[in-house]
């Protein structure tokens, strides 16, 4: 009597760490996307009654791109966009992208907030201190900064080598 061996079709098992890898993917790809819109929202404004005389070199108003560090971030973004995606598209070198999105997620996070800080002089371009309002383009870009941190860094667990 012959023994037969019938196996099916080999398909890979789907596991969690694919799976929490392109969740965490999507997200971090959705904080950047968020980042991309808050740099042409408003991102500070005067509040002062008594503000002094506005000039034509000086804003009552603006986004984050007319700032100093708008481009910086904006280019920062791009850039985590593009590492996002190659992480979700590539097989290959994941552990390299997933770390490269960290690193894109906290520069353009810290210079959210440098410009959050100082945004009388950073963004609308006054000289001194003055009382200065954050925008809706401040908090979107602070939540897509915090978002794209928290996923990337999922991004990063999700491609842990296993010792053993």
């Amino acid at each position: 009597m012959s023994r037969r061996s019938v196996r099916g079709a080999a398909i890979p098992p789907r596991t969690h760490e694919l799976q929490a890898g392109g969740w965490a993917g999507a997200g971090a790809l959705l904080g950047f996307g968020v980042m991309a819109v808050a740099v042409f929202l408003p991102f500070a404004h005067l509040t002062c009654a008594s503000c002094p005389d506005v000039t034509s070199t000086h804003r009552v108003s603006g986004a984050l791109l007319d700032g100093v560090d708008g481009w910086r971030v904006l280019t920062l973004v791009i850039a985590g966009v593009v590492t996002t995606g190659s992480f979700l598209l590539l097989v290959t070198s994941r552990r390299q992208t997933a770390f490269g999105s960290v690193v894109l997620a906290l520069a353009a996070g810290a210079l959210v907030i440098v410009d959050a800080a100082n945004a009388s002089t950073r963004v609308l371009g006054w000289t001194g201190q003055i009382n200065v309002a954050n925008g809706p383009g401040f908090y979107l870009a602070l939540l897509g900064a915090i978002a794209a941190c928290v996923f990337s860094v999922l991004m990063v667990a999700s491609q842990r080598v296993a010792r053993g």
